[in-house]
């Protein structure tokens, strides 16, 4: 009885660890959600692209609420500041991203 090449021998054991490695329990697997609060100035063009950006085949949005302000920078700031706390108030859900 002859025995394997060496060669033969290493590629068995590091079949055998990959196949052992692919039976592991994985963890933390699951996708996380993220929260964003978008606000822009404009009334038109800012909804209409992300609009066309949820549209996109690769977004997983799940829902969206898209409106236009129509206001300065400053006023901007302050009413985003009142529609975050108004929609987290609500949704007991805080957002990742404002």
């Amino acid at each position: 009885m002859g025995q394997l090449p060496k060669s033969k021998i290493e590629q068995l054991k590091r079949e055998k660890r990959e196949a052992k490695a692919a039976k592991k329990r994985k963890v933390a697997t699951r996708e996380r959600i993220v929260r964003f609060l978008i606000v822009c100035e404009g009334e038109r063009t800012e909804p209409n692209y992300f609009r066309d950006l949820v549209k996109d085949r690769y977004s997983e949005v799940r829902s969206e609420e898209i409106v236009g302000e129509g206001r300065s920078t400053c006023s901007l700031v302050k009413k985003t500041e009142e529609i975050k706390d108004r929609l987290e108030h609500q949704r007991q859900l805080k957002f990742d991203r404002v």
